[in-house]
């Protein structure tokens, strides 16, 4: 492994071990930010190789399109938060992925975190989502699309189970399997993961 590589992994290891935790569960730098939307690119070709069974182990996988994070949108208005994810490419040549946005969020005395994630496993090309967090209950589902014709993956969220917050926070990160299940290729979006993007506000009421 090279020093490059051995950095990589450093800066990762922690963040990315949690959220590849809740995604391998459920399987089996910002340009603009106002009121109620943020608007965040990513760097091509940044997908990077992590070992399943050790995530310090972490290597560039350059070359790799598919699940690379290029861009996304995160809105808060009409009681939801909506993440809208772009990819490099996002298409059926892999039977096993997942995508997750994580969202920080606060009431009067902690921060609390609630993990929205959608997986696609075999054939289920349309996916099924679902919510974890600090407040999320039985009656609460995120809405989802997987659209393999634009390379975008679209997340709604409903403000009443996160406790509708005066803003939110958000991270995402894609993983897709290869290798069977030893190895994953993950990427992570504004920054390594653990960073979050800039608040983004609940538009007042029209």
């Amino acid at each position: 492994m090279t020093r490059a590589s051995r950095a990589v992994g450093r800066v990762r290891r922690s963040a990315l071990s949690a959220a590849l935790v809740a995604l391998v569960a459920a399987l089996a730098t910002p340009t603009l930010a106002h009121a109620e939307t943020w608007l965040g690119p990513d760097w091509d070709g940044d997908v990077v190789h992590v070992d399943s069974t050790d995530a310090s182990e972490v290597w560039w996988a350059s070359d790799v399109a598919f699940g690379d994070l290029t861009g996304t949108r995160v809105t808060y208005h009409h009681g939801r938060v909506v993440a809208v994810a772009h990819f490099a490419e996002l298409d059926k040549s892999r039977d096993t992925f997942g995508f997750s946005v994580t969202l920080r969020h606060a009431d009067r005395i902690r921060f609390l975190y609630t993990n929205a994630v959608v997986w696609v496993r075999d054939g289920r090309w349309r996916g099924t989502a679902r919510l974890y967090g600090d407040q999320t209950g039985s009656r609460c589902a995120v809405g989802h699309l997987v659209d393999y014709r634009r390379d975008v993956i679209r997340l709604s969220i409903p403000a009443r189970c996160l406790g509708s917050p005066r803003w939110v926070r958000a991270m995402m990160l894609s993983a897709s399997m290869v290798d069977g299940a030893e190895t994953w290729e993950s990427d992570s979006l504004p920054g390594p993961a653990g960073v979050f993007g800039p608040r983004v506000h609940r538009a007042p009421m029209s």
